[in-house]
């Protein structure tokens, strides 16, 4: 594939968009190696991440297991335990909405299933260098916010685990 790059914004913006791309597509390919209940429990977190209350506890109730027995089976299976990788989708879908709309970020932040936004500040300028609205600037140069009414029907993040890779 060979691009026009006309600018640093433009090359990194295409780079972010390839590895949306090929992160989705290795999700898809390498699901198949998870066993079926680790494929059910990364679905059901998918579906289920921007709900506040959910929690290892909680998925191990809702399971019928111990929390320290899931914990163990969710981090060999997926490679990374639950909480990491809970904060991931969070994290991904948080990047989504802050290109794909101009809603609030304090409204993105609680929508995502966080209750600190300050802590989610902090912990979004560590991950990726600049501040969501620096991030939002710098990126959403070629993408248009959508409807304000199509915000709560974002699709499922495609995190990959490592394991997934």
């Amino acid at each position: 594939m060979i691009c026009n790059v006309n600018d640093m914004g433009d090359f990194r913006n295409q780079i972010h968009s390839l590895t949306e791309y090929i992160a989705g597509e290795v999700r898809k390919q390498k699901e198949a190696l998870l066993s079926m209940e680790a494929q059910m429990i990364t679905e059901y977190v998918r579906e289920h991440f921007r709900e506040r209350q959910l929690s290892l506890s909680v998925l191990a109730d809702n399971m019928g297991k111990s929390v320290p027995a899931l914990s163990r089976y969710f981090k060999n299976e997926v490679g990374i335990g639950f909480a990491e990788y809970l904060s991931n989708i969070r994290m991904e879908w948080i990047r989504e909405q802050l290109l794909s709309s101009d809603r609030p970020i304090r409204d993105i932040i609680t929508d995502s299933g966080y209750s600190d936004i300050s802590g989610v500040m902090r912990k979004f300028k560590a991950m990726e260098g600049v501040t969501m609205n620096e991030y939002r600037q710098r990126h959403s140069s070629h993408w248009k916010y959508g409807s304000e009414k199509n915000h709560h029907d974002a699709k499922k993040p495609a995190f990959v685990s490592p394991k997934e890779l």
